[in-house]
């Protein structure tokens, strides 16, 4: 199962949104790992928090767990969020042009193309 979803930010040779006859993929590019797992590690960290709260206070009521199971949902958001937004910010190097998807949020995308004649200098 976790391989199938560390398959989510290989290399593919599946095609893409406009692309145009006869143009082959040479490369696609996304951000270093380290830009994703560093968000993670945070998120992770932040969800010790009611677990250090509920070993320290022996006594806790139900309004905790309720608060408890709030925050967690908000965690469990905020890393989907993150890993979506990975997902989707990519570089797409084809043989006719540069093609970046810059996600700015869940509903905000953002496509910038440049055909590779126009390319100066590198």
């Amino acid at each position: 199962m976790i391989g199938r979803l560390l398959n989510l930010w290989r290399h593919s040779e599946a095609h893409f949104e406009s692309q145009e006859t006869g143009e082959t993929v040479a490369l696609l590019l996304r951000r270093h790992s380290f830009t994703i797992l560093y968000p993670l590690g945070f998120i992770f960290l932040f969800a010790l928090i009611p677990i250090v709260v509920y070993l320290a206070l022996p006594e806790v009521s139900m309004l905790f767990f309720f608060l408890a199971s709030l925050y967690y949902l908000w965690l469990w958001f905020l890393l989907f969020y993150k890993l979506t937004l990975y997902s989707l910010n990519t570089v797409i190097i084809t043989d006719r042009r540069i093609i970046e998807n810059e996600q700015n949020g869940l509903f905000r995308r953002k496509v910038s193309e440049l055909h590779v004649h126009r390319v100066q200098d590198i």
